[in-house]
């Protein structure tokens, strides 16, 4: 579930931060491990943000019922969000629950955010066309899908919400949203629990990711080495420290998977630096890695 190209950037943000000179592979791979599972709860978070706006429609279309002058429609609204089959599929989806309970998933401490998207759901032109859609199972799974494609992305106060709970997934939201997405058009009426995605696709993932940051820790100087040989006269130290961790990656991978292809890997790390470390570092990674393909027997 969790994708090579983000197990590779949780890799670099892992070694980023608790450096990898003179230190411990296990150490670093505790931190690495910790990254991966706070990224995966970020998919259960998600999944429970449709359940906790949906709860809160159904509060503020009660609410409304008690205006001064409630209209027709005030008195006598729509459930079919609050009540949404979908919906209470996750809801009562066991393994959801269980996992939830055991990490403390919950958007209580954050309702206002919940009661603003709610109130932006029900203003839209998009429930409004789902609660006079004909009911059915597959409309209550539509309109899921659509509330994740349009309501999340542009809606900042989510984005701030999320960043506050967990450093780990102020640029993660984009990418677990789509697996919310593909977890919502997966589902059937008849499944005895909700189809959730596991934290690896399988476990050649988790072995990847393991070895890949082992070998650039125990094989520091070597690699080192390699980055002095194809830089001469210019002092390695110097080169910028986010820049040098994405290089001694791109090395291990480079250095212990033969079966993934030398042009896959340049690409992967390429992209890490364009968005990950300074300007033109991506030209200068990729300058780096290609050198030193030929030094470790890939070119």
């Amino acid at each position: 579930m969790i994708s090579r190209r983000l197990l590779r950037i949780l890799a670099v943000k892992a070694l980023f931060q608790y450096g990898i000179e003179g230190g411990s592979a296990n150490t670093a791979l505790r931190m690495l491990n910790f990254s991966i599972y706070k990224s995966y709860e970020l998919y259960f978070m998600l999944l429970d943000l449709m359940v906790a706006v949906s709860a809160e429609v159904e509060v503020v279309l009660n609410q409304r019922k008690n205006k001064l002058r409630p209209t027709e429609e005030d008195l006598n609204p729509s459930m079919r969000l609050p009540h949404n089959k979908v919906v209470a599929q996750i809801r009562e989806s066991k393994a959801f629950a269980d996992f939830k309970a055991k990490n403390d998933i919950s958007w209580a401490e954050h309702g206002e955010v919940v009661r603003r998207m709610a109130l932006n759901v029900l203003e839209s032109d998009i429930y409004a066309k789902y609660i006079k859609s004909p009911e059915s199972y597959e409309s209550d799974r539509d309109f899921v899908c659509e509330f994740y494609l349009g309501f999340i992305e542009d809606f900042e106060m989510l984005y701030e919400a999320l960043e506050e709970m967990s450093a780990y997934w102020a640029d993660q939201i984009e990418y677990f949203t789509s697996f919310v997405i593909k977890t919502i058009r997966a589902c059937r009426q008849t499944d005895a629990d909700l189809p959730l995605f596991p934290m690896y696709k399988d476990s050649s993932d988790a072995d990847f990711v393991k070895k890949l940051v082992t070998a650039a820790v125990d094989n520091n100087d070597r690699y080192m080495g390699y980055i002095k040989e194809v830089t001469q006269k210019w002092n390695p130290e110097r080169i910028a420290y986010m820049d040098r961790i994405i290089i001694l990656l791109g090395i291990s991978e480079m250095d212990n998977f033969s079966d993934i292809p030398i042009k896959v890997t340049l690409d992967e790390y390429i992209e890490i630096s364009k968005y990950y470390s300074t300007t033109g570092s991506s030209v200068y990674v990729n300058g780096m890695l290609d050198k030193i393909a030929s030094i470790v027997g890939r070119s």
